[in-house]
């Protein structure tokens, strides 16, 4: 019953960013983050196990407790742009902008992974 349930779990990730672009899978993601939705951040990344999965899932709730703070500091989020800037069969890499309420921004990259046609963020 257990490993049944660990492949239902996994069915479901699988599914959960589906024929999105990677820059729109990214921009979900960062979009849930923010609001401090960790199930919906939990699904944006790809898991072989269910263990893996709940390793993860510690680690996006104390990120989000620390970034809480730092974006109360700027007055909290404005905008978020993505962009995708290379992308090959199944990996890409996306381009990801910050703008914060105080007029500070923040940029970075962040890879993907295509598994069974569906984008994931690498953890």
């Amino acid at each position: 019953m257990k490993k049944l349930l660990s492949f239902i779990m996994l069915v479901f990730m699988l599914v959960a960013c589906g024929g999105d672009t990677p820059d729109v899978v990214v921009k979900k993601c960062m979009q849930a983050y923010i609001k401090e939705d960790v199930k919906q951040v939990a699904k944006c990344a790809y898991y072989k196990t269910e263990d893996e999965r709940q390793r993860y899932l510690k680690e996006v709730i104390n990120s989000i407790k620390r970034d809480k703070e730092f974006i109360n500091t700027k007055s909290g989020v404005k905008v978020i742009e993505t962009s995708i800037v290379n992308e090959a069969e199944n990996v890409a890499q996306v381009k990801v902008v910050v703008m914060y309420n105080n007029g500070d921004k923040d940029n970075g990259l962040i890879d993907l992974v295509k598994i069974n046609g569906s984008w994931y963020v690498k953890k």
